[in-house]
């Protein structure tokens, strides 16, 4: 078997990109991408119509995507492996990308859409970076309070338990402690 056959074999049938986390229906043998798999909602598998089919891990596709290096699909002749593919796309220096921005029709290479977005969408890159900072915020946020609050949750718990065990274990300290103090400390 080539790599180019390889590689069509590897690719989801669904998404057709090179599958991620490579699951496999277990009617035909069929390579999917995990996520791919998860929104078949019926058992009915896509390729064979089978109405039994299930999903298992495969371990082989999962190696060789691993291990196997084939040429860059975006033109720069690098050797690539498989599951890196994706990635290489916005190191390489061949990649075309298009401009998102709406009614635009540029296409260029990473340096030049960089630029081709400085000059001609100068505000609108403005006003997604104010958005993005204005977002990223929003989520560093959530995520410092919320693990500050399961630390919080983890601490008070383990000194409610210590005083819980203590209190238990010194039957006089445990007639004179008065028990609503003890949980105002956790409200």
């Amino acid at each position: 078997m080539d790599i180019i056959t390889l590689e069509q074999n590897l690719k989801c049938p669904i998404c057709w990109n090179i599958a991620e986390e490579p699951f496999e229906s277990s009617c035909c043998g069929h390579v999917f991408c995990h996520s791919c798999s998860m929104q078949i909602i019926e058992k009915k598998c896509p390729i064979c119509r089978n109405t039994s089919m299930n999903f298992r891990k495969n371990f082989l596709a999962k190696r060789l995507l691993e291990e196997i290096k084939i040429k860059c699909h975006y033109g720069c002749d690098e050797q690539i492996k498989i599951n890196k593919m994706k990635e290489h796309r916005y190191e390489c220096r061949a990649a075309i990308f298009k401009c998102t921005i709406e009614g635009c029709t540029y296409n260029g290479n990473r340096n030049e859409i960089a630029d081709h977005l400085v000059k001609e969408h100068v505000i609108q890159v403005m006003i997604l970076s104010e958005q993005y900072d204005h977002l990223k915020s929003i989520f560093d946020m959530l995520d410092v309070k919320k693990s500050v609050s399961e630390k919080k949750k983890k601490m008070n718990m383990n000194d409610f338990n210590l005083k819980m065990n203590y209190n238990y274990s010194n039957e006089d300290i445990h007639d004179s402690w008065n028990k609503s103090d003890l949980f105002d400390e956790f409200r």
